[in-house]
């Protein structure tokens, strides 16, 4: 066997069985190519198939599956080689029993909760506004308010949005988040809305859809919340 059978040969990953136990998942990557998923049923019967995804969860009550998709492996590589801009994952929501599904772009990561059902929360990739042809003009220039960026340092935009109404809030500048493993609650801690702003970290009740702050500090940076 040479570099070349490995391009023709069909690798099994990701593998998953449902809570329930009803349905399978797993991804099927020839090669160095992209990987493809596949969910069947308990007697073999596929039920769905997407191609170029990268991480996939089945939720906690076995009603959906989610999973990200970029674009193909071979595209990626030449934007690389052309130092052109990266396309950014798209998030799928796939309703199994009404073969449905939803697609969120621009997601930067997401979670799903271990022990219970009905979320998910992710994160919003920074979308860079394009430069606009600067205008001649004799006005003088203004000074532009400095405004805070989403990143590393600041955080991100998390969305937390169910799965079943298809409702959403958005919580700003998270640095970290966590869903808890039994209790419908999400922890998140964010470094404030502006720049004079505490941060903080926050409980959310996701069955009373109430938000409290349990901790706060100017300076204070929080890790593996959960």
């Amino acid at each position: 066997m040479d570099h070349k059978d490995y391009d023709i040969w069909n690798t099994i990953k990701d593998k998953e069985i449902a809570p329930n136990g009803k349905y399978v998942k797993y991804a099927l990557e020839k090669g160095e190519k992209d990987k493809t998923l596949k969910v069947k049923d308990i007697d073999g019967n596929l039920i769905f198939s997407h191609a170029r995804v990268k991480e996939s969860h089945f939720t906690y009550d076995s009603k959906y599956v989610l999973f990200t998709v970029n674009a193909w492996k071979d595209s990626i590589l030449e934007l690389k080689r052309k130092k052109d801009k990266l396309p950014k994952d798209t998030l799928v929501i796939y309703n199994i029993k009404k073969d449905e599904f939803v697609k969120i772009p621009n997601v930067k990561s997401f979670s799903i909760p271990e022990k219970w059902a009905g979320k998910v929360a992710y994160y919003l990739e920074e979308l860079k506004k394009e430069s606009k042809d600067k205008k001649e003009t004799d006005e003088p220039k203004k000074k532009k308010k400095k405004v805070k960026k989403v990143g590393k340092d600041n955080g991100y935009h998390l969305v937390l949005r169910d799965l079943t109404s298809q409702k959403q809030d958005t919580f700003k500048f998270v640095s970290d988040y966590g869903f808890a493993k039994k209790g419908t609650k999400l922890v998140y801690a964010t470094t404030g809305i502006d720049k004079q702003a505490s941060t903080g970290v926050y409980v959310v009740d996701v069955s009373k859809d109430k938000s409290t702050q349990v901790y706060q500090s100017k300076k204070a940076k929080y890790y593996q919340l959960e």
